[in-house]
């Protein structure tokens, strides 16, 4: 339990770092604007990111899932 509790804090402590970094990056004051007229925030961009980094963990993963054939 110890293990995965530690596993658990060290992943949760990714999420702001990454946060920071995206940040970071992302330039003051905001120019680019969302087809409603909203002006883009890091927010958004962390949430693509985010987004992004799902898609190419979990697609490989479901494609690498085979179903068994139905037994007859």
């Amino acid at each position: 339990m110890a293990v995965h509790w530690t596993l658990v804090g060290l992943l949760s402590a990714l999420g702001p770092t990454a946060g920071g970094v995206v940040m970071d990056h992302f330039p003051r004051p905001v120019r680019l604007t969302i087809p409603s007229g909203l002006p883009v925030s890091f927010y958004q961009a962390q949430l693509l990111l985010f987004i992004l980094l799902l898609w190419l963990a979990a697609l490989p993963l479901l494609l690498a899932m085979r179903l068994p054939a139905p037994r007859r």
